[in-house]
């Protein structure tokens, strides 16, 4: 067969392979494809096209048959690992057979187990019946035998008490006993039982208060007879009266031990111990009482402390005393019976000896005369009686209310000479008040040092000095009553005195009715800020009731504060309104006082317009009128500049110029009014509003920034009248 390529001609498929080759590569037709067909007809390019496809497509088959390959190699590692799992799922079931065989064997376990233990607990609560039975059986043997078992040991009598251990036992079995019997009522001897066992309660009961009273009574002789024995002696030591009981307390204590542990199990215990407790402070209110109350009125007696200026003195010795004798019947109380809260029979022994000290010396206290003597009573008892004590106000309370009787006794006192000594001083009587205290403004420069002199009027200090004295010791209510009222005599004093200064006699001089103006309301207006200032810095917080007096934490806190606290009801709130309506009252005052001097200024200085509107309705004259308001304005206002810093200056540091802005309004508003009323009649020659503005201020700004011999010079060279004849 001949060789294709050397003929140069191919198979008709071959040529159609290739056309086809042609085509997929040559894209469209045209004249690509035209090109394509000629190369065809070349035979090395033929032959070089089929070998290339050849070749391409012998790849390919080496591709498939390696990926075949490689796609066979991994059928059979899964071949592999599906049996590997298929034997392990064998094993997994094998073995939850075996855990599903064992589950049921334990179940089996558990049933014969809740068996037999239902069968054990049978057999317990059985075994516990039959124990159960067999005690209360010897339970009710033991008691129905213990009531003559009890009174054979009650029969011992002065050997049992020796042991209080043993005692203690007998009535806790006593106690066991009737407790028993009474909780198991449908015994046919149970009401018997019970009779006995309140028979040989009551038994040891005679029996301990026996004991203790005959104790008590043999102390209390081996005192009198120590007692008789030093009659002609002067004086006697205190512990005399507190030994023999100390020495005997030690064997009676235990017992009354025993009587307290059992007040809440039966009431005849509390009974029996709040009777001797009773018996114990009679005993001793007779033994000691008189002493005590003998002792304290020749404390009173004493010709060395009978003046006032003693009295603080003999407070803190007869308080002294009384607290010393609480504090040692207290330890001796003690010593026999344990505290408790409340305790009557301490009560009252402790509320005897406060009343003794308090009766005694309600009288000096009320009846005393002065002041400092009260204020340094007050002080002593304060510092000297309740401080010392008061970690001890839990257990001395009665006594120590006593002395805080005595102490608002005190305060009340002085509360009274407070105002006897605030009525004397501001009540303005000639025979009080100095003349030369009225004479101002020359009061105002006496010279101290080199500036102004505070110039108050003495009874106003003396007031003050009252309310200083008293704002540390009166109680807050008392006090705060005392300071409104001192507030109210003052303001009214002042407005006394001012009322005085206005009745001046008038001289011959144009300013005589704006100098008696000036010096009666600026002397109140001064005074009042004078007060004000003080009397604010009397002023109590919220937390504190006053005075270190009181307080808001509540009485068994045991702290003196609070132990005073009780005797101070008035609350936080009421202080405030009560200091709010005090400094209101003030403010008030001040308020119209200023107000008025205001008006009135500028009523005087704007006469010559108020005259020209009277004289002439239809506005004629008015230029004459304006020339007279500018003369009045530039001769008063210096005037009343110079009176505002003499006054003022040094009562506070801006009240000129605040005195000073609502009169000068005032004039710039009836200078406004005089020029709308006229504005079409010649307004034009007149200054206008800003320019007499400005003068007003360049007039008081001059005066005010002038030196103090200059201001010294205005006000004291301007003429003034006398006083009336009469006073104040």
């Amino acid at each position: 067969m001949d060789d294709p390529l050397e003929s140069g001609t191919l198979p008709g498929s071959q040529v159609n392979l290739l056309q086809e080759l042609a085509d997929s590569l040559g894209g469209d037709g045209g004249d690509d494809a035209g090109c394509a067909k000629l190369a065809l007809t070349s035979p090395s390019s033929e032959y070089e096209i089929f070998c290339q496809h050849w070749r391409a497509a012998e790849v390919s088959r080496m591709r498939r048959r390696a990926s075949q390959a490689s796609w066979q190699r991994g059928l059979l590692w899964l071949r592999q690992l599906q049996g590997s799992c298929r034997d392990a799922a064998e094993e997994l079931n094998q073995l939850l057979a075996g855990l599903t065989e064992l589950e049921q064997q334990h179940q089996e376990v558990g049933k014969k187990s809740a068996t037999l233990r239902r069968l054990c607990e049978a057999g317990l609560s059985r075994q516990d019946q039959l124990g159960s039975f067999a005690d209360g059986i010897s339970q009710r043997l033991e008691v129905l035998g213990s009531a003559a078992e009890i009174a054979r040991v009650l029969d011992r009598g002065d050997e049992l008490l020796a042991a209080p251990a043993e005692l203690a036992s007998l009535l806790d079995r006593l106690e066991e006993s009737a407790a028993y019997t009474e909780s198991r009522y449908d015994f046919s001897e149970a009401k018997s039982c019970l009779n006995q066992f309140d028979h040989l309660r009551t038994r040891a009961c005679i029996m301990l208060r026996a004991n203790l009273q005959r104790g008590l009574e043999r102390a209390e002789s081996q005192v009198q007879e120590l007692l008789w024995e030093l009659s002609e002696e002067s004086s006697v030591d205190t512990q005399i009266f507190y030994t023999a009981f100390q020495v005997a307390a030690p064997s009676f204590r235990p017992l009354m031990a025993i009587l307290r542990q059992r007040m809440g199990s039966h009431v005849q215990y509390a009974a029996t111990l709040e009777e001797l407790e009773a018996f114990m402070a009679s005993l001793r209110i007779r033994l000691v009482g008189d002493v005590v109350a003998a002792h304290l009125t020749s404390l009173l007696e004493d010709p060395h402390v009978a003046a006032q200026s003693q009295l603080a003195k003999v407070v803190r010795q007869t308080g002294s005393y009384m607290l010393d004798t609480a504090s040692r019947e207290l330890r001796c109380f003690e010593a026999f019976f344990e505290v408790r809260h409340p305790q009557d029979a301490l009560k009252r022994l402790l509320e005897h000896l406060g009343g003794l000290f308090y009766e005694t010396t309600k009288v000096a206290v009320l009846e005393a005369q002065s002041s400092s003597a009260v204020l340094e009573m007050v002080e002593v008892i304060r510092t000297d009686l309740l401080e010392p004590y008061q970690q001890q106000v839990a257990t001395l309370e009665p006594a120590l209310t006593a002395v805080l009787r005595l102490l608002c006794d005190a305060q009340q006192r002085l509360g009274v000479l407070a105002r006897k000594e605030l009525a004397l001083g501001l009540e303005g009587g000639s025979s009080v008040v100095d003349p030369r205290d009225l004479d101002y403004p020359a009061a105002l420069f006496q010279a101290v040092g080199s500036g102004l002199r505070p110039g108050r009027l003495p009874a106003l200090d003396r007031s003050l000095s009252v309310l200083a004295t008293t704002y540390h010791v009166l109680e807050a209510s008392a006090f705060e009553a005392l300071a409104r009222e001192a507030v109210s005599c003052c303001v009214a004093s002042l407005q006394r005195v001012a009322r005085h200064l206005a009745q001046r006699s008038l001289q011959s001089h144009w300013a005589s009715h704006l100098l008696r103006l000036l010096d009666a309301q600026l002397f109140l207006i001064r005074h009042l800020l004078v007060l004000r200032e003080q009397i604010a810095a009397f002023e109590y917080d919220t937390l504190a009731a006053g005075g270190g007096s009181s307080s808001s934490s509540s009485r068994s806190s045991g702290a003196s504060g609070p132990f005073l606290s009780a005797f101070s009801q008035i609350s936080s709130s009421q202080l405030r309104r009560s200091q709010a309506m005090r400094n209101s009252f003030i403010e008030s005052e001040l308020e119209s006082s200023c107000e008025a001097v205001v008006i009135e200024l500028a009523a005087l200085l704007c006469r010559p317009l108020a005259l020209h509107r009277a004289k002439a309705p239809s506005g004629q004259g008015w230029r004459e009128a304006a020339e007279a308001f500018l003369e009045a304005v530039r001769s008063g206002v210096p005037i009343v500049a110079a009176h505002f810093r003499a006054y003022l200056s040094d009562a506070s540091g801006g009240a000129p110029n605040v005195l000073f802005q609502p009169l000068r309004e005032r004039l710039l508003a009836a200078w406004a009014a005089l020029l709308s009323e006229n504005r079409f009649e010649g307004q034009s020659e007149v200054m206008g509003e800003s320019e007499f503005g400005d003068l007003v201020d360049r007039l008081f700004e001059d005066t005010l920034s002038s030196s103090l011999a200059q201001i010294v010079e205005t006000v004291t060279s301007l003429p003034r009248g006398d006083f009336p004849a009469n006073g104040l």
